[in-house]
């Protein structure tokens, strides 16, 4: 009896495996990594199921996420960001090759499709506005953007909620009044009162709350307390807040030397050569605003360019010989042969995934 119980209990377990696409010792079986590999996202837990299959395993036959920069104008110059040393032309992207991204993004099933990099969106707004009501026209499942809101207005509002944008992020580095006008050089009282008339709005115009609204704070040397006065006061307006470590940026901000005690420790004294591969390398593209495509989220002078959107398209691009040989190098610990990634302390952060945040994002 104890042994067709024994039988019954393995071959129940084998069945319930190879229905997992696990073969009979656990393994990920070839045809589950060639489904993933090739798989277009039809909803939000296919596309959670591939970025974990980036996250963990690597490259897929197309980028599941796509940022395109409409423009690489920012109005700010925050401490803690790198733009204020930007050498890239600052400006906004030709109208034409922004159609092209989109246009070849809901060829390729890209589930996700963010506007934004290191511009600030709403200095154009018709021109954001314009291509997200066309990136969902298009097909895209999730169109995103983030924003300062420095230059939100209640009309601002209405149109994005009307273009049919999924998510939006409000930046808004500086948990006390004072911290935030010694990072962004602005009143906070102002632009706080502009992201509340913004969630006002949206939440009068649909039931659904959508878009998403989401938060980040950079926290530099707040407390505690301070963490969690600004969470308090933001939940009831917001959907999803994100405290975020502060990033180093190879040392090119006005002030990230002077936080720096502020960091974890192992961010700071880590042995580099004991690092991981970057998960970045397989997780997205960015369409920069003359057209350079990197994809690295710190790459702000497209260091990293795997080549020009203008010559290109995005899936030559992904599959091409140079990110294939930033893969390699890379996949085998030879990262420092890789400009800008040779004394990178970002690759942690920058390559991970906050399942929270996609998991509230991702509607």
């Amino acid at each position: 009896m104890a042994e067709k119980m024994e039988k019954a209990e393995k071959k129940s377990w084998k069945a319930a495996a190879e229905k997992s696409a696990l073969d009979i010792n656990g393994h990920i079986k070839a045809e589950a990594i060639h489904r993933l590999i090739n798989l277009v996202p039809a909803n939000r837990d296919e596309y959670l199921e591939k970025m974990e299959f980036c996250y963990n395993f690597g490259y897929t036959a197309t980028p599941p996420q796509v940022f395109i920069e409409l423009t690489s104008v920012c109005n700010l110059r925050c401490t803690i960001c790198q733009y204020g040393d930007m050498k890239r032309e600052m400006k906004k992207m030709d109208p034409t090759l922004a159609r092209k991204a989109i246009d070849e993004c809901a060829e390729l099933g890209v589930y996700y499709v963010t506007f934004q990099f290191y511009g600030e969106p709403l200095t154009c707004p018709d021109f954001l506005i314009e291509n997200i009501r066309y990136a969902k026209e298009r097909g895209i499942p999730v169109v995103a953007t983030v924003t300062n809101a420095t230059l939100m207005t209640d009309d601002i509002m209405r149109g994005l909620v009307e273009s049919g944008l999924d998510s939006l992020v409000f930046s808004f580095d500086g948990a006390s009044a004072e911290k935030y006008k010694s990072i962004r050089n602005r009143e906070h009282s102002d632009v706080a009162a502009r992201i509340k008339s913004a969630c006002r709005v949206r939440d009068s115009m649909n039931d659904i709350k959508q878009p998403f609204i989401g938060m980040t704070l950079v926290r530099t040397d707040e407390e505690e307390v301070a963490i969690d006065a600004f969470c308090n006061e933001w939940n009831d307006y917001v959907d999803h807040i994100d405290i975020r470590s502060m990033l180093l940026f190879h040392y090119r901000t006005k002030e990230t030397a002077s936080y720096e005690d502020s960091l974890d420790e192992w961010y700071i004294t880590r042995d580099t050569d004991k690092r991981i591969p970057c998960r970045q390398l397989y997780q997205k593209l960015i369409v920069c605003s003359d057209g350079q495509v990197t994809p690295c989220c710190i790459d702000m002078d497209a260091a990293l360019s795997v080549g020009n959107f203008r010559d290109k398209t995005l899936k030559e691009l992904w599959q091409g010989e140079e990110l294939a040989n930033m893969r390699k190098l890379d996949r085998t610990g030879r990262f420092k042969e890789i400009p800008l990634c040779a004394d990178c302390k970002d690759f942690d952060f920058c390559g991970a995934i906050s399942e929270e945040t996609i998991d509230e994002k991702v509607k």
